[in-house]
């Protein structure tokens, strides 16, 4: 079966980026070099393509419950706005993946799940339902997640997004905000994987494109790159 490909391929491959197959998915492993593209993430700005990311949104009047249920942290501390690192586990506690959990409205929440699992992520949810009120929904082959990474992720979404400064400015860290971007719904979260200051965007495959070129072109002079 050939890899599959995000909506941002074609992006990747005008960039001359070293495609490789990546747990089943054509992805971007380099640009440049390994340095020259740490270097950036540390001292500037970077942006990835995570798009192969699973997305899975959990709604209804027991959504709360039912996540305090199947998840390991405590989702009493989640509000709206507000995201928390999580994990599921099997009935014998075995471990089935970790995620990041966002509260994104009274009774609805995004859950961010690792590539490879999403089907078994999904699976498993709803096996666990029995009484609750909870619709489970997977959104991952629809939705296309852009990481903004560094010192300089902050200055470089504004100036792709600039009506959305004041939403972003405000976003403390594992905070969500629901945005529209590009004319389309999402979701800003000020969470990342570099240690760096960093925003991930959840956004319809129709903007994506979009948003990645307006992110290269408007913050040529910040010497923002794309990172593998």
């Amino acid at each position: 079966m050939d890899p599959k490909k995000t909506p941002l391929y074609d992006q990747h491959t005008e960039l001359k980026a070293k495609i490789v197959n990546f747990g089943g998915w054509s992805m971007p492993v380099s640009y440049s070099s390994v340095i020259d593209e740490h270097k950036t993430v540390r001292e500037r700005c970077g942006i990835f393509d995570v798009s192969h990311m699973g997305e899975i949104e959990i709604s209804g009047k027991d959504a709360n419950s039912f996540l305090q249920r199947v998840t390991i942290n405590d989702t009493s501390k989640l509000t709206c706005g507000k995201g928390q690192y999580t994990a599921m586990l099997n009935n014998d506690g075995g471990f089935i993946d970790d995620l990041i959990l966002y509260q994104t409205d009274t009774d609805s929440y995004l859950a961010c799940v690792n590539a490879g699992n999403i089907g078994t992520d999904y699976n498993w949810l709803n096996s666990q339902i029995t009484h609750e009120s909870v619709l489970i929904k997977n959104i991952s082959e629809k939705t296309c997640q852009i990481a903004v990474q560094g010192p300089l992720s902050q200055e470089a979404l504004t100036k792709a997004l600039p009506t959305l400064k004041e939403d972003i400015s405000q976003l403390s860290y594992m905070d969500i905000s629901n945005v529209d971007i590009l004319g389309q719904s999402g979701h800003i979260a000020r969470t990342g994987y570099t240690g760096e200051l960093g925003y991930e965007v959840y956004l319809p495959e129709s903007a994506a494109k979009s948003l990645w070129n307006a992110l290269l072109v408007k913050n040529e002079e910040l010497g923002i790159k794309p990172i593998g």
